[in-house]
């Protein structure tokens, strides 16, 4: 849901919209200064993405506050950080997974059911991805849902699902 082939991924950081669109990225892999950022005002930042990832309109308090509080938890902001630092720097993965790395531009040969949310803008992302994909492949969009497709429009979301699954 919500996330292109990797290979589309790569392309897009080549396009200034959606290196905008993913800047947290680049701002995560500076040493120190996103652990001060995110922790600061009660997690204020975790409020600006999901406001700037979110359809309009869409607010939901109760899980917000359950994503501060686990960001709270020993360990847990580090290894958050910890995802996206390694996602640009292969120094900063786990060594035991490197076989991995290159297998993620791989197609896709398992069924697959591509989701996305109408209002993100990862949706002109992964319209014409099926050539990453040698089994079947659908690709829907569920309007009027931001990139969390599943917690904005969660009844669209599980039709898609069990409709998918049920012809598979």
């Amino acid at each position: 849901m919500a996330v292109p082939h990797p290979a589309i991924v790569a392309q897009s950081m080549l396009n200034a919209k959606h290196v905008h669109r993913s800047f947290h990225w680049w701002f995560f892999q500076i040493p120190q200064l996103p652990e001060k950022a995110l922790a600061a005002d009660d997690f204020a930042f975790i409020d600006y993405l999901w406001t700037y990832w979110t359809s309009p309109g869409y607010h939901d308090p109760a899980h917000m506050a359950k994503i501060k509080s686990m960001l709270r938890e020993p360990g847990v902001l580090a290894a958050t950080l910890a995802y996206y630092r390694a996602m640009l720097d292969a120094r900063a993965g786990d060594p035991a997974l490197e076989k991995m790395r290159p297998m993620m531009e791989r197609p896709i040969a398992v069924p697959t059911l591509a989701l996305c949310g109408g209002d993100d803008l990862r949706a002109e992302l992964m319209t014409d991805q099926s050539r990453y994909f040698t089994g079947e492949y659908s690709y829907q969009l569920v309007p009027g849902a931001g990139h969390f497709l599943h917690r904005e429009k969660p009844d669209q979301v599980t039709a898609l699902l069990l409709e998918w699954l049920a012809k598979t």
